[in-house]
């Protein structure tokens, strides 16, 4: 299972989505989720509103070429009409899925054959795009289940899946952790096509590991 480090290593609110953040997470051997927009006609790494003090996104490519390239990166499409500008970066160098742009901007990535995944969630229960993705991102606002009949689903079809841990939404993870193990290690065939975006990757390694 890959763990994809949200918006990079941090300890403090203050240091996510920094170079320091992005840097610690590669050094670990983590991927990286991390949020993109444009700022002034470039793209920039920002979640919120960007400023001139956003890292740029080709400086945040640096960063991964430098430490770790092959860390696998889960970019969250913040704005719409972003593709040419990717297309013109090195990101088709290093392992990538975009994921959480608008459904008409989905059908634009799917005509140009981006790497993108599709939603999934207790509030979004019917993928858009399903079968023109590269696999699902898996979220659940409303608690810490894990929803293992709809992971097998996507998984028989040849899906890769994101999984949102559910501390990103305030809810305990361990439960959850509990039961992704349990299906992981019963189902060992998809190991490799299942990823989990935390804000504890440190802690994750180490309880998957175990």
């Amino acid at each position: 299972m890959k763990i994809l480090a949200h918006r990079g290593l941090w300890t403090k609110p203050e240091q996510k989505n920094t170079r320091e953040a992005f840097v610690e997470a590669l050094k670990h051997g983590f991927g990286i989720e991390t949020d993109v927009r444009d700022y002034l006609g470039e793209l920039v790494i920002s979640h919120d509103i960007a400023n001139k003090g956003s890292i740029g996104f080709s400086d945040f490519l640096s960063i991964v070429k430098t430490h770790f390239r092959d860390a696998p990166l889960a970019i969250n499409v913040k704005a719409d009409g972003l593709q040419n500008e990717f297309i013109g970066t090195e990101i088709n160098k290093f392992q990538h899925f975009y994921f959480d742009m608008s459904i008409p901007d989905a059908l634009i990535y799917s005509r140009h054959s981006l790497n993108f995944y599709t939603r999934h969630s207790d509030i979004e229960p019917a993928p858009n795009l399903l079968s023109q993705s590269a696999g699902v991102w898996m979220d659940n606002f409303s608690s810490n289940t894990l929803d293992t009949a709809t992971m097998n689903k996507f998984l028989s079809i040849d899906k890769n899946i994101a999984l949102v841990s559910p501390e990103l939404h305030g809810y305990d993870y361990e439960r959850y952790w509990v039961a992704l193990k349990e299906f992981i290690l019963c189902n060992d065939k998809y190991t490799d096509k299942i990823s989990l975006c935390t804000d504890y990757p440190q802690q994750a390694q180490e309880f998957f590991n175990e």
